[in-house]
């Protein structure tokens, strides 16, 4: 009898873990529908954030020499 409660609650244990997993991957995928954003914080994927901000470097420094050369 020990033996069955201890596996229901190892169970129980595993049950609210998967819904805890499932509830953060849910909250993630809400707040990247409600952006409009994949990467909302650096720490969400570090290779693509770094991406996009040398690519908004290199737009910001694009518009610079336009600006420049149109003087």
């Amino acid at each position: 009898m020990v033996l069955a409660r201890l596996s229901l609650l190892a169970r129980n244990r595993q049950v609210m873990a998967n819904n805890n997993s499932n509830l953060a991957r849910i909250a993630n995928l809400q707040e990247q529908l409600s952006s409009g954003k994949r990467v909302n914080r650096m720490s969400d994927d570090p290779i693509a954030a770094r991406r996009a901000l040398l690519f908004r470097i290199e737009q910001q420094r694009s518009s610079s020499y336009h600006r420049n050369v149109e003087r």
